[in-house]
Protein backbone atom coordinates (compact mmCIF):
# COMPACT_ATOMS: atom_id res chain seq x y z
CA UNK A 1 0.00 0.00 0.00
CA UNK A 2 1.22 3.37 -0.80
CA UNK A 3 -0.23 6.88 0.16
CA UNK A 4 0.69 10.15 -0.70
CA UNK A 5 0.76 12.50 2.48
CA UNK A 6 1.20 16.57 2.48
CA UNK A 7 4.96 17.31 1.47
CA UNK A 8 5.24 18.72 5.39
CA UNK A 9 4.05 15.83 6.88
CA UNK A 10 6.12 14.29 10.05
CA UNK A 11 6.64 11.56 11.54
CA UNK A 12 4.35 9.40 9.35
CA UNK A 13 3.86 5.41 10.21
CA UNK A 14 1.48 3.03 10.02
CA UNK A 15 -0.07 1.75 13.27
CA UNK A 16 1.20 -1.60 13.59
CA UNK A 17 4.11 -1.63 10.82
CA UNK A 18 7.59 -1.41 12.09
CA UNK A 19 9.18 -1.62 8.17
CA UNK A 20 7.91 1.20 5.67
CA UNK A 21 9.38 -0.02 2.30
CA UNK A 22 8.78 3.55 0.82
CA UNK A 23 9.36 6.82 2.34
CA UNK A 24 10.27 9.30 -0.02
CA UNK A 25 9.42 13.00 -1.83
CA UNK A 26 6.96 12.76 -5.03
CA UNK A 27 6.45 16.30 -6.03
CA UNK A 28 4.47 18.51 -3.58
CA UNK A 29 3.76 15.54 -1.54
CA UNK A 30 5.47 12.19 0.23
CA UNK A 31 5.00 8.66 -0.58
CA UNK A 32 4.61 6.23 2.40
CA UNK A 33 4.00 2.90 1.78
CA UNK A 34 4.56 -0.94 2.91
CA UNK A 35 3.98 -4.29 1.34
CA UNK A 36 1.39 -7.01 2.40
CA UNK A 37 -0.76 -9.92 1.04
CA UNK A 38 -4.62 -10.45 1.26
CA UNK A 39 -5.60 -13.87 0.93
CA UNK A 40 -8.95 -14.32 -1.69
CA UNK A 41 -12.21 -13.45 0.89
CA UNK A 42 -9.90 -11.48 3.66
CA UNK A 43 -9.88 -7.55 4.00
CA UNK A 44 -7.58 -5.52 6.07
CA UNK A 45 -8.10 -1.97 7.53
CA UNK A 46 -4.83 0.09 8.00
CA UNK A 47 -4.40 3.53 9.75
CA UNK A 48 -1.93 6.01 8.53
CA UNK A 49 -0.90 8.79 10.88
CA UNK A 50 1.14 11.95 10.34
CA UNK A 51 1.40 15.65 11.79
CA UNK A 52 1.74 18.67 9.65
CA UNK A 53 3.55 21.64 11.74
CA UNK A 54 1.20 23.90 11.33
CA UNK A 55 -0.91 24.74 14.25
CA UNK A 56 -4.08 25.73 11.41
CA UNK A 57 -4.44 24.02 7.86
CA UNK A 58 -6.32 22.35 5.70
CA UNK A 59 -6.20 19.02 3.92
CA UNK A 60 -7.58 18.58 0.45
CA UNK A 61 -8.92 14.69 0.44
CA UNK A 62 -8.74 13.51 -3.11
CA UNK A 63 -11.01 10.22 -4.35
CA UNK A 64 -8.81 7.38 -5.43
CA UNK A 65 -11.74 5.16 -6.81
CA UNK A 66 -11.07 2.37 -3.83
CA UNK A 67 -13.66 0.52 -3.14
CA UNK A 68 -14.72 0.25 -0.45
CA UNK A 69 -13.32 4.31 -0.13
CA UNK A 70 -11.18 4.67 2.50
CA UNK A 71 -11.90 7.19 5.46
CA UNK A 72 -10.21 10.17 6.83
CA UNK A 73 -10.48 11.25 10.90
CA UNK A 74 -9.29 14.83 11.68
CA UNK A 75 -9.94 15.76 15.01
CA UNK A 76 -13.01 13.79 14.93
CA UNK A 77 -14.20 14.64 11.58
CA UNK A 78 -14.58 12.00 9.17
CA UNK A 79 -14.65 11.95 5.57
CA UNK A 80 -14.28 9.18 2.85
CA UNK A 81 -12.89 9.94 -0.60
CA UNK A 82 -15.58 9.47 -2.42
CA UNK A 83 -15.44 12.76 -3.47
CA UNK A 84 -13.13 15.62 -3.29
CA UNK A 85 -13.42 17.00 0.32
CA UNK A 86 -11.49 20.24 2.40
CA UNK A 87 -10.86 19.15 6.27
CA UNK A 88 -9.96 22.16 8.16
CA UNK A 89 -8.63 22.96 11.59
Amino acid sequence: MAINVPGRAMNSSFDGVDHLAVVGGDGDTRVVGFQFAVQRGESRSYVLRFRLPDEHGSLIVLPTARVPSPHVTVQGRIASDEHQTTLRW
